[in-house]
């Protein structure tokens, strides 16, 4: 028997965790457990986001999810020429790479140190995919407001 945030299931049942489920338990990081999820086979949901980047008026739209090795799969469409340059340098990323702080450090961020301009919206939208597809974080809308 093995317990999860309360919750018990039997080993056969642990033995059925997803590997995302796994390393959070490994690394203790609390989560709630999602019971589509237990079940062995099923696939973490696809994430999409998309970006407007403002006065340039590129948009772009990232596709994220999870594979079954805990790295962040993603697929990015861009009017952008340096976004689309940077997307296909851009392999699996491990989950807790893709969301690690500081941002100095945070993969993500270095993969799009080739962006032209440093105020891009895109790195702070991969992280925010990558959060949502790792069940790390709600999809819930960012935005800036001028005043």
């Amino acid at each position: 028997m093995c317990q999860i945030r309360g919750i018990s299931l039997s080993q056969s049942g642990c033995r059925g965790l997803s590997p995302f489920f796994m390393g959070a338990l490994t690394h203790g990081i609390p989560f709630i457990v999602s019971s589509a999820y237990v079940a062995r086979g099923m696939e973490m949901p696809e994430v999409t986001l998309n970006v407007d980047a403002g006065v340039c008026q590129f948009k772009t739209v990232i596709i994220a999810n999870m594979d079954d090795e805990m790295n962040i799969v993603f697929k990015i469409k861009s009017a952008c020429p340096a976004v689309r340059e940077m997307a296909k340098d851009v392999g699996p990323i491990p989950l807790f790479e893709a969301i690690a702080m500081p941002f100095t450090e945070n993969t993500i961020y270095k993969k799009c140190n080739a962006l032209q301009h440093v105020a891009c919206p895109v790195p702070c939208g991969m992280v925010k995919a990558a959060e949502a597809a790792g069940e790390m974080a709600l999809k819930k809308p960012v935005s800036f407001q001028w005043e």
